[in-house]
């Protein structure tokens, strides 16, 4: 229909135009879309073809372009267990379990979101990818990961924890937090009050030893010492 006419039905009242979806619709969208992807690749890897690179860019992009953003505004809350972007509140915890469950990750989601800051991360990453950072500088810890390249990491704080996404010049922390605006949110992880700490639990997600574990279908147990 030209433009026209769709602004002359719509004066007439004979054309209305659809209300976009909502987050909780597109976040559905978007766990199925990675559902079907990881599908299709772990059938590809179980044949024996080289996609450890294509699937660690599939997650990275489910994650950070699909997942994540849906959950931004859905209120905190210390207690919060929501599984639907916008609906209900979450912990920070809970949206890092929550986002890894719905890309594909066999995650204890409510047991790993329960578990204290240091062991989520270290329940993501084998040992020597884990970097335990105490000097409590921020630039220190932004300075590591820079260090480590682009991609996907999991932090983990005094009394916190979420992602910090790195491309290109940016490098956001995604977490839901008690801080204003007190919801989920991606921002810059250099100016995030969130951020502070004296301690800083650093991995990368999307390692080799996770995207196998991500195409294999493989439990992540929480990490115990």
């Amino acid at each position: 229909m030209a433009l026209s006419s769709l602004l002359l039905a719509l004066l007439m009242g004979g054309a209305s135009i659809p209300a976009p979806p909502s987050k909780a619709e597109v976040y559905r969208r978007a766990v199925a879309a990675v559902g079907a992807a990881r599908e299709a690749l772990a059938a590809e890897y179980a044949s024996g073809a080289p996609v450890l690179a294509v699937a660690r860019a599939r997650a990275m992009r489910a994650i950070a372009d699909d997942l994540l953003p849906p959950w931004s505004g859905t209120r905190w809350d210390l207690n919060g267990t929501s599984e639907t972007p916008g609906e209900g509140a979450i912990a920070c915890g809970y949206l890092v379990t929550t986002v890894l469950r719905d890309t594909g990750f066999r995650v204890p989601r409510a047991r790993m979101a329960q578990a204290a800051s240091e062991v989520i991360v270290r329940s993501l990453a084998p040992p020597g990818e884990v970097a335990r950072l105490t000097s409590g500088s921020r630039s220190k810890v932004l300075d590591h990961i820079r260090g480590k390249g682009p991609g996907l990491y999991a932090v983990g704080l005094d009394y916190h924890v979420g992602f910090v996404v790195f491309e290109g010049d940016r490098m956001d922390f995604c977490h839901a937090t008690v801080l204003p605006p007190g919801t989920a949110l991606c921002e810059p992880a250099a100016t995030a009050a969130a951020f502070s700490s004296t301690l800083h639990v650093v991995a990368p997600v999307l390692t080799d030893w996770a995207v196998r574990r991500w195409l294999q279908g493989e439990r992540f147990p929480v990490w115990s010492r």
